[in-house]
């Protein structure tokens, strides 16, 4: 289940919902505000598409009725496109522990940085994806103070603090888990850095979160499989001229490459 996408933001959801499928979903549930609703159908035919009642942006009512529907879902991408939907997570953080697993990125990551003592209101290991800006909203910190940090120890620090998986993105991606995991992505390609990538991230790691993979693992491997698929494709397009959504479909050439040892 995805509850993605605003008045503003159209492919957010499309993109996560492409990655979610190119990663081995067999059904992804995009919850959009009506708005968007018939145009992101007519973009990924393939989704179905709870009819949350908002009309521009996802809100409580939105939030209750798919609460009352995630019993059905295996795992729970909150955020790409989001835009201001503070009431939407207000009501998803007062009934946290009754989520199904959580990805939060994006707006999401942006909407939980102006709450207050948000970590303890996720499902535990819940996974967090930010980019160093949505991270240096989350610590309140001067984004310019992280460029001279130690990634890595920021990452890891943060993880054990907040009780949850941290994947913090930019050139070699850093994952890290509350029992002081950590794993650094060997990528640095700037096909990455392509507006939507995130999106698409986050719905490959929610892919493999509801097949069954526990959090840490599913945001290595979500975040290795994203990081490869640029790399395989600049072998054709170098390190410019992707589009997002083509980064999912490099996915699956991946996961062939990898099941065949090369």
């Amino acid at each position: 289940l995805i509850a993605a996408g605003s008045e503003h933001y159209w492919g957010a959801p499309v993109l996560s919902g492409t990655g979610a499928y190119r990663a081995g979903s067999g059904l992804v549930a995009l919850a959009v505000p009506e708005v968007i609703r018939a145009t992101a159908a007519g973009q990924l035919p393939e989704a179905t598409f709870p009819p949350v009642s908002a009309s521009v942006v996802l809100d409580a009512k939105s939030a209750e009725f798919l609460l009352a529907e995630s019993s059905g879902y295996k795992a729970l991408l909150v955020g790409p496109g989001l835009g201001p939907a503070d009431s939407f997570i207000d009501f998803l953080l007062a009934n946290g522990q009754t989520l199904p697993p959580l990805i939060v990125d994006a707006d999401g990551l942006n909407i939980l940085s102006r709450k207050a003592e948000w970590t303890g209101k996720l499902p535990a290991n819940s996974i967090l994806t930010p980019h160093p800006g949505e991270m240096a909203r989350l610590l309140n910190r001067p984004a310019a103070d992280l460029k001279s940090a130690d990634r890595v120890e920021v990452a890891g620090q943060m993880a054990q603090e907040w009780g949850h998986i941290v994947l913090l993105k930019g050139a070699y991606s850093i994952v890290a888990s509350p029992d002081g995991r950590r794993a650094l992505l060997p990528f640095a390609n700037p096909i990455l850095a392509v507006g939507g990538s995130g999106d698409v991230l986050a719905g490959v790691i929610a892919a493999y979160l509801a097949q069954g993979l526990e959090p840490y693992e599913a945001a290595v491997l979500g975040g290795y499989m994203h990081g490869a698929a640029a790399q395989l494709a600049s072998t054709v397009y170098g390190d410019a001229g992707l589009l997002a959504g083509e980064i999912a479909d490099w996915i699956p050439k991946v996961r062939q490459r990898l099941l065949e040892g090369g």
